[in-house]
């Protein structure tokens, strides 16, 4: 963190950059294409600043890219914009206005892979990179000891733009006091079944 604040220029970035860290500052605006565009680049941490607009699409294969981290901006549009990076990449995409769907080729670049071989989870491997639409997690996905919660408006007929957001933090008009994560509850129904409770007493 170093309180920048601010835009990112669009020209003057190195092509031999490997590391781009700008965490923890207030940083606006969109990612300029040129940014991303170093074939040496491994490591890109733009989370938690205020970052707007979409992923730049590129052909992420022709660098070296193996962490993205884009969570706790205003980032939108469809995450196929992501589909070039390596299978092995881990990303970040939690509390954005991210759509679509998390492929499940991302599954392998994350850093709890071992405790979910020997503990699995009763939901897909994608809520654990972040919540599917309609539904929210403080962390903004999912983890081995509490899953993804329904966010009840959204399991009407009614078009909420919200609810078509992957990842999400909070509910719509409900506070956090409001709702409790239940240590081990897997299907996020506020309390433990007995295979709930077993599997979370074994860990």
């Amino acid at each position: 963190m170093n309180n920048f604040i601010g835009t990112l220029p669009d020209v003057g970035w190195s092509k031999d950059m490997e590391i781009i860290d700008l965490q923890g500052n207030d940083l606006t605006g969109t990612i300029p294409k040129e940014m991303l565009q170093s074939r040496s680049l491994l490591l890109v941490d733009l989370s938690q600043n205020l970052f707007t607009g979409t992923i730049p699409s590129l052909d992420y294969n022709r660098t070296m890219l193996s962490e993205f981290y884009l969570y706790s901006n205003f980032f939108n549009g469809n995450l196929a914009a992501l589909d070039s990076l390596p299978d092995f990449a881990s990303i970040g995409i939690e509390d954005n206005q991210f759509t679509g769907k998390v492929s499940e080729r991302f599954c392998d670049g994350m850093d709890n892979s071992e405790v979910l071989q020997e503990y699995p989870v009763p939901f897909s491997c994608t809520d654990l990179i972040a919540c599917p639409p309609g539904t929210f997690h403080p962390d903004g996905a999912a983890n081995h000891v509490s899953g993804c919660m329904k966010c009840p408006q959204c399991s009407s007929d009614a078009k909420i733009l919200e609810c078509e957001y992957i990842g999400q933090t909070k509910c719509m008009g409900i506070s956090s006091n409001d709702y409790e994560i239940v240590r081990g509850d897997m299907n996020a129904d506020g309390v433990l079944s007995q295979r709930e409770f077993l599997r979370f007493f074994y860990m």
